[in-house]
């Protein structure tokens, strides 16, 4: 049976690239070390949240191919479960509130970030990635390494502070287009 691959509106109103597809295939050929497999279901989720635990699912991932480290499996598009049913093992279900309470503490601390200004949310995930944080809109109760929600009236602001302060610690490998600027 051949599955054929739909590109979908993503955030911002842009879809899906092929190259993102082919990323999601290569890190799920990767070795996997046999540590536990959460798998949460965002197909529901309010944008926030989806940030929230795609932000924490790419820091708890980074160590996920070590002995007995745990990855995190999310689930938005029905193309997704496709892919999950390639692994050999069976994921433990949890919601995303029960995974943002068990993982929120290997993050250094919290990016904080105005929903209402999409480019924040755009900052805080780079910020986040950058200082081994988890970006969310609202207060885990750990640490907050910035606040974001009041820094920048227009993203030109935001952007030139982000190129500034952010630029020279993140990867030159790889890329994300969230979609539009706001």
């Amino acid at each position: 049976m051949k599955y054929p691959i739909r590109l979908r509106q993503g955030f911002g109103g842009q879809a899906r690239s092929m190259p993102l597809i082919l990323a999601v295939a290569l890190v799920l050929t990767a070795p996997c070390a046999g540590g536990p497999i959460y798998l949460v279901d965002l197909t529901a989720a309010d944008p926030a949240t989806i940030l929230t635990v795609e932000s924490l699912q790419g820091l708890v991932n980074r160590t996920a191919a070590k002995p007995d480290q745990p990855a995190i499996y999310v689930i938005r598009y029905p193309e997704d479960a496709y892919w999950l049913a390639q692994y050999t093992r069976d994921p433990e279900e949890i919601s995303p509130q029960d995974l943002i309470a068990k993982f929120k503490g290997r993050a250094a601390g919290q990016v904080l970030y105005d929903p209402e200004k999409s480019f924040t949310a755009h900052i805080a995930l780079a910020a986040a990635g950058a200082l081994d944080a988890v970006a969310t809109s609202s207060d885990l109760g750990i640490e907050t390494i910035l606040d974001l929600r009041r820094e920048w009236k227009t993203a030109a602001d935001a952007y030139r502070w982000a190129i500034g302060n952010l630029l020279r610690r993140c990867s030159r490998e790889r890329i994300a287009v969230p979609g539009e600027a706001g």
